[in-house]
């Protein structure tokens, strides 16, 4: 299935079909089989079915990651407060033209 359809048979755009996709792999549950240089890849549906352990999993793994994201945004905050951050002062210099010897044309 190539990108464009795919992305036009669920209603997505394409770069969404793409990482769509790349988190299907990364959780078991596609396989991506490439064909050929001019051909699109077959793509292979592995699990339809979920348990209620595969449900815990990734709603683990998903909290997990929140946690994780939490904690860098919180010690990024810690870090910039109370710094104050001026604007950029440009400084313009005024660079003095070369003297070029010119020829006598009249």
């Amino acid at each position: 299935m190539s990108i464009e359809k795919g992305s036009d048979l669920l209603g997505f755009s394409p770069s969404t079909f793409k990482n769509m996709k790349k988190e299907l792999i990364k959780y078991g549950l596609l396989v991506e089989d490439r064909e050929g240089l001019t051909k699109t890849n077959r793509l292979y549906i592995l699990q339809y079915e979920y348990t209620e352990e595969d449900i815990i999993r990734i709603n683990k793994e998903v909290d997990d990651m929140l946690e994780e994201a939490e904690k860098v945004a919180q010690t990024v905050d810690a870090q910039l407060k109370g710094k104050s951050y001026p604007s950029r002062e440009v400084k313009v210099t005024h660079h003095d033209g070369q003297n070029l010897t010119t020829s006598n044309n009249n």
